[in-house]
């Protein structure tokens, strides 16, 4: 089990490497062409997951299209938002928003599928809203599209969990995969040709970077869910807070107030917390990044 914590944390790594590598993008080309070509790079852990011998035909077939199709809508327009707010936002505030998911999942979970939610998770969930209200501070700064954009991408991840909770059972990992990066690539290969321009090779670079970081991510994720149960993997997530103020720290040179550090703390102790109880349903959203 310990491998796969270990690989937990390194997977949270890439997928903050990721981030801060759209950030470094900037505004310099449209969210519509970073998703298209960062997924096209880092679409290999599709083929990875087909299992051998497996046509794929029959690999990504599906049961419940609606559903999977509400999936897909909600991992596109995560990837679009998350693009935005992380190139908006410092990285750790982005993420402070960003972790509002166990919040919405927990909500949803008690309005859509009338579980019983124990004190444990509300506490919890608490401790993170805390956090998340010490990084951000409503009322009290000025805020922009890029924190709605944060709060979208927490909605969405969210939705998606809720989804992936009826479809895991029915549905292969490949297709539940493979299709959102299907709507992704054809979505924003559209959406980008009114304004595309060719990217520079610094540019085109990055995204090939952050494309690969990705995928790593995938795969050092899929394999982690093998060898420790997900609830453990899940709370590995909130180690992004810590990854996204250092890389923010050493890149962007943003460097958190003192009220801000400890909201971050709050933000860590929630996740310690969802990891010592180990609830199923408190773990943030596992899914790939696309």
């Amino acid at each position: 089990m310990l491998r796969g914590i270990a690989l937990g944390f390194l997977t949270y790594l890439f997928f903050s490497s990721t981030d801060a590598i759209t950030k470094e993008l900037g505004l310099r080309l449209s969210v519509f062409e970073k998703a298209f070509f960062i997924t096209i790079f880092g679409i290999f852990p599709v083929f990875w997951m087909k299992p051998s011998g497996m046509r794929w035909r029959v690999a990504l077939r599906v049961t419940r299209p609606g559903l999977l199709a509400i999936r897909a809508c909600c991992g596109l327009s995560a990837s679009l938002l998350g693009l935005y707010a992380f190139t908006a936002l410092p990285l750790a505030e982005a993420y402070a928003l960003i972790f509002l998911i166990p919040f919405f999942v927990t909500l949803l979970s008690k309005l859509v599928l009338k579980e019983h939610v124990p004190w444990q998770r509300w506490a919890t969930v608490a401790v993170g809203l805390v956090g998340v209200l010490l990084i951000v501070r409503p009322g009290f700064r000025e805020l922009e599209l890029g924190h709605l954009a944060a709060v979208g991408v927490a909605l969405a991840s969210s939705i998606t969990i809720i989804i992936l909770r009826t479809l895991a059972p029915t549905e292969k990992p490949v297709a539940l995969l493979g299709w959102v990066c299907v709507a992704v690539i054809t979505f924003n290969g559209f959406a980008m040709l009114p304004g595309f321009h060719w990217p520079a090779g610094y540019d085109f670079a990055l995204m090939a970077l952050a494309g690969v970081t990705s995928g790593l991510g995938s795969v050092c994720l899929i394999t982690a869910m093998r060898l420790a149960p997900a609830s453990r993997i899940g709370a590995t997530q909130y180690s992004q807070i810590i990854w996204a103020v250092l890389l923010g720290w050493i890149f962007f040179q943003e460097k958190p107030d003192s009220v801000a550090m400890v909201g971050i703390g709050f933000v860590v102790l929630s996740g310690v917390l969802a990891f010592l109880t180990g609830k199923e349903a408190m773990k943030p959203s596992p899914v790939v990044e696309t």
